[in-house]
């Protein structure tokens, strides 16, 4: 992986170009192989070190998909005992000092829904078994499909390899997944999800603690680390058949260097933040819905109070430079990363994918619905490395919940490409801003600057017209006048020194004027 010259993006801790983080990246740190479970679970730790303090990503994959950040000082060192973390046992993942703060992702579901009237959204009102139907991402069964890392980056592949809820085994037929993804009946063609909507024709979840994941591909060294995950199955109690075939794909990174991804929506990525690109690839699941869509369910843990709410903020741009057709820019910021620059945030374009080929031919929307208070988050994030981490604690921090779903109308539903890809970006401090690139402040410079320089060029060529015009004048009249000497002004009185010019006709005698 290739050092990548950094670039000037505002984020929460400031660093200069000589002031790169270091990376470093291991897979399962500490775990015994000798111990008979290291094989059944995945959590990576990327640690970037930098000249004052050190980030910690925790990537896990054990139970529910899960993201930490911890900043800390250089000297903190991680511990995890292994057999606590298996049994989702409380503080199973700590440091060895209390992190300068923290803050938690997870996949917890994956929505699936009938748009019946084509709208592209989700309902969430309604409950419709016919409508809607979860996926809890506890089920699935992960495995790491590639791991890319160095010292500037690190990037984790993940895939779903199966989905595997007691009494809904046969749930998810084919396909793999990333997150808690709904599936939902857009009937309508709308797009759009009825979260409000409580119907099992209309609505499905899948629980990502049910997925089954797997390593596809791990890649690091110093710049960075990239890790690829794959479910393998799903497998809820009750509903080990709910996911038939197909499977969900994560690639997580995180880099030493500032600059923008190289796939679309190509998302600025800091030395302060991990990149998450989500992939619902042939998924397909005995819900039968005929106008199905996926959405996502994602909560969010901070250390922030708990009697406060996090924030989203749309704002737009005159420029789509990196992602052609979309000007819209989503920022979900902790009250600290409003408020100054020790929060977490999570930040996306309302776009995604439907196809290999990323392009705006192949986009759809991206439809967030706001944030509710998570209750009891302990007993909903206890199979995952975020409860593994935070423990109890988490009844006293600010978990909320928000939902993503992919959809626009008439864009023919999931079954068209039977792929959806959307990614998002989880960082510390302020969420950077999109700033022009020099070759648009180039295009930019001349587009407004040559048509300013002709209107200059112009003026100057006008004004020396008109000067030399003047001139001209003058040497004809001067030129009559050495022609025609009879034509010679003379003056006037002995005190007068006035003269007339000519093209007047004029009676002199000396010592007085005459009638003009």
């Amino acid at each position: 992986m290739s050092r990548q010259a950094a670039k000037n993006v505002t984020s929460g801790r400031v660093l200069k170009t000589s002031d790169l983080n270091h990376l470093s990246s291991s897979v399962n740190p500490g775990c015994n192989p000798d111990a008979g479970y290291c094989d059944k679970v995945t959590l990576v730790h990327v640690r970037a070190d930098g000249p004052n303090d050190t980030l910690h990503y925790l990537w896990g994959f054990t139970g529910k998909p899960s993201i930490i950040l911890a900043l800390t000082s250089p000297n903190a060192t991680l511990t995890i005992n292994w057999k606590d973390f298996i049994f989702a046992s409380v503080q199973a993942i700590e440091f060895s000092e209390k992190p300068v703060y923290s803050f938690g992702l997870v996949v917890n579901k994956i929505w699936e829904y009938n748009d019946v009237n084509d709208t592209g959204y989700l309902n969430m009102s309604l409950v419709n078994k016919n409508y809607k139907r979860a996926y809890d991402t506890e089920y699935f069964h992960w495995k790491i499909a590639k791991f890319e890392n160095d010292t500037e980056g690190a990037i984790l592949h993940m895939e779903s390899v199966k989905y595997n809820k007691p009494g809904d085994v046969t749930a998810v037929e084919r396909g793999n997944i990333k997150f808690m993804i709904w599936e939902y009946n857009d009937v309508n063609d709308t797009g759009y999800l009825n979260m409000s909507l409580v119907n099992k024709n209309y609505k499905r979840a899948y629980d990502t603690e049910y997925f089954h994941w797997k390593i596809a591909k791990f890649e690091n060294d110093t710049e960075g680390a990239i890790l690829h995950m794959e479910s393998v199955k799903y497998n809820k109690p009750g509903d080990v058949t709910a996911v038939e075939r197909g499977n969900i794909k994560f690639m997580v990174s995180a880099y030493g260097y500032n600059d923008h991804s190289d796939i679309l929506p190509h998302l600025v990525h800091t030395q302060n933040s991990s990149l998450i690109d989500l992939v619902i690839d042939k998924l397909g699941t005995n819900s039968h819905f005929s106008h199905a869509r996926f959405a996502v369910d994602i909560i969010l843990a901070s250390q922030d109070p708990k009697n406060t709410t996090m924030t989203f903020e749309s704002h737009k741009s005159l420029d789509d430079e990196y992602t052609p057709g979309v000007f819209t820019m989503v920022d979900l910021q902790t009250p600290s990363s409003v408020s100054g620059a020790k929060g977490g945030y999570i930040q996306w374009r309302p776009v995604a994918y439907i196809a290999k080929e990323r392009d705006l031919t192949n986009s759809t929307d991206a439809n967030n619905y706001g944030l509710s208070n998570v209750t009891y988050p302990s007993a909903v994030l206890n199979s995952s490395a975020v409860y593994a981490f935070f423990s109890s604690s988490l009844e006293n921090m600010l978990v909320q919940e928000t939902v993503v779903s992919f959809g626009l109308k008439e864009d023919g539903f999931y079954k068209k490409t039977n792929y959806t890809s959307w990614t998002f970006v989880v960082g510390y401090g302020h969420p950077p801003d999109d700033k022009f690139s020099l070759l648009v402040i180039l295009v930019i410079s001349i587009g407004l600057g040559l048509p300013a320089l002709l209107i200059l060029v112009s003026g100057i060529v006008m004004a020396v017209r008109r000067v030399s015009h003047k001139n001209d004048d003058l040497f004809l009249r001067t030129s009559h006048l050495s022609a025609n000497p009879e034509d010679k002004l003379e003056p006037l009185g002995s005190s007068s020194l006035r003269y007339c010019w000519l093209g007047l006709e004029t009676h002199f005698q000396r010592g007085e004027r005459g009638d003009v």
